[in-house]
């Protein structure tokens, strides 16, 4: 069944936009709003946990009701995983940021970029452009590639691939403001932002990829997004561009759909071979 959630999640956040109907993610401000009237520590842990195991419990029950009960589940796991995509597609953010810097606010697109990452602001124009790169590389990682993974180790592992994508969400939204959900967001990221890196490899210049990974793999402090911008530059350099400005990333954005496409290739024939 994980084989059908896989396609179907792709389907809709790469090629449609109207699965952004179906998404209501103030529930998940809303449950942290209850969660937050705990003890600072066993708040993030009530936060992570408790959907978490929700979700687990489900899914043993539909399990047991039989065949109608697994196809139920598998409209229901696309819901939920559907709740934990980016509030808008990958094409969506770089359309805004081409269209930033074609209008020559390209020192502004880098401010945004850096205060979304924790960064200082860019001094110049180039390390603004890196800036903006970094900002689509994490975010196409969050929105899409992490929670795949995450939902296929799942499935793979345990048999339970929403509660892990879940659990890596939640991390993800309380990781800017609260320590242990940033520490958990890191270590949640190192193997599936490695794994992306080498998807760059696959379908980019891989003899310039591959010593960027092999240097990941020791470096446990690099930031995701750190990781993931210097191996799509990695994985371009040698390219030409069209047009110098919006150039760049365009083709990055082609990098990681290929990139994603190649995953999603090995997911499936995965969860078709039963790991």
């Amino acid at each position: 069944m994980s084989f059908f959630v896989i396609l179907i999640l792709y389907f809709l956040y790469r090629r449609s936009e109207s699965w952004h109907r179906l998404q209501t993610l103030s529930i998940f401000q809303r449950w942290w709003q209850l969660c937050h009237k705990l003890p600072a520590k066993v708040s993030v842990l009530f936060y992570l946990l408790v959907p978490c195991l929700a979700v687990i419990a489900f899914d043993i029950w539909l399990t047991d009701v039989g065949t109608l009960g697994r196809l139920l589940l598998v409209v229901i796991d696309v819901l939920v995983l559907i709740q934990l995509l980016g509030s808008k597609s990958l094409e969506s953010h770089f359309n805004e940021a081409c269209d930033m810097v074609s209008s020559g606010a390209l020192v502004e697109a880098g401010n945004n970029a850096a205060a979304d990452l924790g960064y200082d602001a860019p001094g110049d124009s180039f390390a603004a452009a890196a800036m903006v790169s970094q900002q689509l590389a994490r975010q196409a990682f969050v929105d899409f590639f992490a929670v795949l993974f995450w939902y296929w180790v799942g499935e793979a592992l345990l048999g339970y691939g929403v509660a892990l994508a879940l659990v890596w969400r939640l991390a993800y939204f309380k990781g800017r403001d609260d320590s242990l959900a940033a520490k958990l967001l890191h270590l949640l990221s190192w193997i599936p932002a490695r794994l992306a890196l080498l998807g760059y490899a696959f379908v980019g210049n891989f003899s310039k990829t591959l010593p960027v990974l092999i240097d990941s793999l020791s470096d446990i402090n690099i930031r995701a997004s750190r990781l993931l911008h210097d191996g799509a530059q990695a994985a371009l350099s040698g390219d030409e561009f069209d047009n110098e400005e919006t150039g760049p990333f365009w083709r990055l954005y082609q990098l990681i759909q290929h990139s994603e496409l190649v995953w999603l290739a090995a997911f499936s024939l995965l969860a078709l071979a039963g790991a």
